[in-house]
């Protein structure tokens, strides 16, 4: 293979090293290498996941996926709760710090902790080597580690080719919206589970009225306890397209009462998919067009309300019974606690 041929461009992959178990330790004042910590999603629950463990925890056998029972109960090791705000903040902090070697087109945020920059166009104003570069970015925010992709894309990598651009736009061919949730407990009244259907179909179609879309396929994931066993997936093709919950809700629930066994249920998830730009809905003739349009101008000022003050600011009355979550699930910042 003609190398000379190719393209040659300078790309920097940045992946912080246990990054929730790090910052939870230089918040504590600890160092991140020297230090015995975990970061749980609840630390009052006994089967809560470890989300992440510093290099030491590690060794010992803790790492993600863990459970916090497994977690030996010593004085040298700390057990503390997930901060995604603090996590947040730091990522923002050193993506700041990368922007200040490449321009904004040539930086990609991956996820919370990983970046790619293209420094190609700006290596020879920082170092005169991209080793040396890589050195110069990692004394600013220390943490590395090796990262890998599949299928063809491994075996050119592997070789030295890649003829992605860092600044190419991506634009997905299909686009969907969802939300997921694994219940504090096992659920058997179907009356129930319906109510926690509802406040995670708010949560997804105030998603799509954010981006000004509706949506057109309804998908219905059932996870049963884990004495059981099993559950279901499937979904159903709306007869319109809507961002609106009251017309989504009855799909979902055609779904679960057609496939549901009856047995406890521990996990639920919604998606909605098939969506186009919400200006594009039609009208039916057999409907009331004012009534539709008061209840969009309802959706959206309530929407307005949550962005100003909160999510728990607007509720359905039914949230405030003992078994919902959403007022739970609202005081979370990326599925954790803030």
């Amino acid at each position: 293979m003609d190398y000379g041929q190719l393209p040659n461009r300078i790309i920097i992959c940045i992946d912080m090293k246990s990054f929730f178990a790090s910052v939870s330790s230089v918040i504590r004042g600890l160092n991140p290498l020297k230090t015995r910590l975990a970061v749980v999603g609840d630390i009052k629950r006994s089967g809560s996941v470890v989300l992440a463990a510093t290099p030491l925890l590690k060794k010992e056998g803790i790492k993600t996926g863990s459970r916090l029972f497994e977690i030996p109960k010593r004085k040298d090791i700390h057990v503390v709760n997930p901060s995604m705000e603090r996590y947040i903040k730091a990522s923002n902090y050193i993506s700041s710090l990368v922007l200040q070697y490449v321009a904004p087109e040539d930086f990609h945020a991956y996820s919370i902790d990983e970046l790619f920059i293209d420094a190609t166009a700006s290596l020879h104003l920082f170092a005169r080597t991209p080793e040396e570069l890589a050195h110069r970015i990692l004394n600013e925010i220390y943490l590395q580690k090796e990262f890998g992709i599949m299928g063809e894309e491994l075996h050119q990598h592997a070789n030295g080719i890649d003829f992605s651009r860092i600044s190419d736009v991506y634009i997905p061919s299909s686009r969907s919206f969802g939300k997921s949730q694994i219940l504090f407990r096992d659920y058997t009244s179907r009356k129930e589970v319906e109510l926690l259907l509802l406040e995670l179909l708010d949560d997804v179609c105030f998603r799509l009225r954010m981006h000004q879309v509706v949506a057109q396929t309804v998908h219905l994931s059932i996870g049963y306890s884990k004495q059981t066993g099993g559950g279901f997936s499937r979904q159903k093709k709306m007869g319109r397209a809507s961002n609106l919950s009251q017309d989504i809700f009855p799909y979902c629930l055609a779904i679960l009462h057609t496939h549901d066994s009856g047995m406890s249920i521990r996990s639920i998830g919604i998606s909605l998919s098939n969506t186009s730009i919400e200006e594009e809905g039609q009208m039916s003739l057999f409907e009331d067009i004012d009534q539709r349009e008061r209840a969009y101008a309802l959706a959206k000022t309530i929407d307005e309300i949550r962005m100003r003050y909160g999510k728990n600011s607007v509720l359905r009355a039914s949230s405030h019974l003992p078994y919902s979550t959403a007022r739970y699930r609202n005081g979370l910042m990326g599925g954790h606690k803030a």
